[in-house]
């Protein structure tokens, strides 16, 4: 009976120690997992922080679009009326062409962010706050598309007007853009008068609402954008640091 429990203290024993080593064995598998998950999501907080450094600095550069297309479209505006035939018509034209050339247009930069999407690992970024930031992204990133189809619009609307009351030949001539164009000639068989669009009220109209919508992603889309990237930015600064 003394042998047979101590066999039974012994199985227990035995038991035991395989139990203990089991659960050593998971839990040593458990922090290998948990580091090997932690060093996958900093390297993915590490590419994010790239890629929205770079989308930091393309919302500069259509700001600074913005700031330029002002004040030109602003000289254009504030000289509208019924009496411009004192004005420059040159002056008239280039700032026509640079207000009306290049409209800004956000182009997002590639890069981890859509995979992450796309792959369902989002959820690898442990940070809720980050993670609502991204999930914000891409609403305001569809508001600021909506805001810039409605630039364009305008400014096709302002082009379509120009076509059928200006010589574009003329137009290209005044800012030395015909040599451009291989083959074109300097000879202006149509005559123009820039001078004459500003005194168009309908001109006038279309042009203030080209600029009353680009002020409007100067003023409220773009920072509204790049406070969205800075705070990414920030957060995921903290995670990493």
């Amino acid at each position: 009976m003394l042998r047979f429990r101590k066999y039974i203290l012994y199985a227990l024993g035995e038991i035991l120690l395989v139990m203990i080593g089991i659960l050593l064995a998971l839990y040593v598998n458990n922090q290998n997992q948990i580091r090997q998950d932690r060093n996958t999501e900093v390297q993915y907080l590490k590419s994010l922080k790239d890629e929205f450094t770079r989308n930091l600095k393309e919302v500069d550069r259509v700001i600074a679009i913005c700031e330029s297309i002002k004040i030109t479209g602003t000289n254009l505006a504030n000289s509208a009326g019924p009496n411009t035939h004192h004005l420059d018509a040159p002056t008239i034209e280039q700032n026509f062409v640079i207000t009306f050339a290049e409209p800004p247009k956000f182009i997002e930069s590639p890069g981890i962010l859509n995979d992450l999407i796309s792959s369902g690992n989002l959820n690898k970024i442990q940070n809720s706050e980050i993670r609502y930031l991204l999930q914000q992204w891409f609403a305001i990133i569809k508001e600021i598309e909506d805001e810039e189809d409605e630039l364009w619009r305008h400014r096709f609307d302002v082009i379509d007007f120009v076509n059928k009351n200006l010589s574009v030949k003329s137009v290209l001539a005044t800012v030395n853009l015909l040599s451009n164009v291989d083959g074109l000639n300097n000879n202006l068989n149509f005559k123009s008068d820039s001078r004459e669009l500003l005194s168009s009220r309908y001109f006038e109209n279309l042009l203030l609402f080209y600029l009353i919508t680009l002020d409007s992603l100067e003023q409220n889309f773009y920072p509204q954008l790049r406070k969205n990237i800075n705070s990414i930015i920030d957060e995921i600064d903290k995670e990493i640091k």
